[in-house]
């Protein structure tokens, strides 16, 4: 077994380059939200899930959203980063979780836990309903489901649950003809894992979850035959987030999302100030 010696710790990122509409529409989406709403898992595609997308939207006669092969854990957790394959997701919470395993989990300095090679799971997230268009924007409502994430494993396979729960409330949201999209779940029930454990702990309780999406050669739109969102498969990055008095780590996602909206704005009005008349 190879230790692991890593000091990268990731509270947010962003999936490649994000639009200004796109930053607008996730900006506008998150501020509905509960605003103390603070960062319990986020998961990346580390390293780029690339050519093995992250999540997937079809199937017939209804389809669903689920994960693609680069959200499931290949084994590699215990390797350095740089010699790691795809697929699985690294995933960073702030609190600080009793090893499970030794392989794939670093405890930080900082009293975060970062765990590499996680596997994601979803089941139940069917269109409960065929797509709208609304001011622009694609949406699709997707049934209830529930998602658990799973530890690295030698030799692939899960690993140790880490956190699990319900969704509720979901949709699908995107820019009509662009490539980005995002997932939001505005009700999660947190039911088990250490990572729940340490939440309850502190005094937490959940509130929502989103999913950032950068589709892959698609774009999207609604499509004319059956009703629903165009089948798409995207890399991207999974956050669930939590209230909790206790170890507050400040999310920067709305101001930081609400900031990229407002550049987009501005950068187009000045655009078009300086286009001749």
């Amino acid at each position: 077994m190879i230790a692991i010696n890593r000091n990268r710790n990731r509270l947010w990122a962003f999936p490649r380059a994000v639009s200004g509409a796109t930053a607008l529409l996730l900006s506008w989406s998150l501020l509905a939200l509960p605003a103390r709403a603070n960062v319990v898992a986020n998961l990346n595609p580390v390293p780029d899930s690339a050519p093995y997308p992250a999540f997937d939207f079809g199937g017939s006669p209804i389809p669903s959203f689920d994960v693609g092969p680069g959200s499931i854990g290949n084994g590699d957790g215990g390797l350095p980063v740089n010699l790691q394959t795809p697929g699985g997701l690294e995933l960073s919470t702030p609190f600080s979780i009793a090893p499970l395993t030794s392989y794939g989990e670093q405890n930080n300095v900082d009293g975060s836990t970062t765990f590499y090679d996680t596997t994601l799971a979803l089941t139940g997230l069917s269109a409960s309903g065929l797509a709208q268009s609304v001011f622009g924007f694609d949406v699709q409502a997707l049934n209830d489901g529930t998602f658990a994430i799973f530890g690295s494993n030698v030799g692939g396979g899960d690993g140790p649950l880490l956190l699990t729960g319900t969704l509720t409330s979901n949709e699908i949201a995107g820019v009509d003809g662009s490539s980005s999209a995002a997932v939001f779940s505005t009700t999660v029930t947190y039911t088990g894992g250490p990572i729940y454990n340490a939440l309850i702990a502190a005094g937490g309780s959940g509130t929502d979850a989103s999913v950032n999406l950068q589709l892959n050669g698609a774009a999207m739109g609604i499509n004319g035959g059956t009703g629903f969102l165009n089948p798409f498969s995207a890399d991207g990055q999974a956050l669930f987030s939590a209230t909790y008095p206790a170890h507050v780590v400040p999310e920067p996602s709305s101001i930081v999302l609400l900031a990229f909206g407002l550049f987009g704005m501005g950068a187009a009005a000045l655009r078009r100030r300086r286009s001749p008349a």
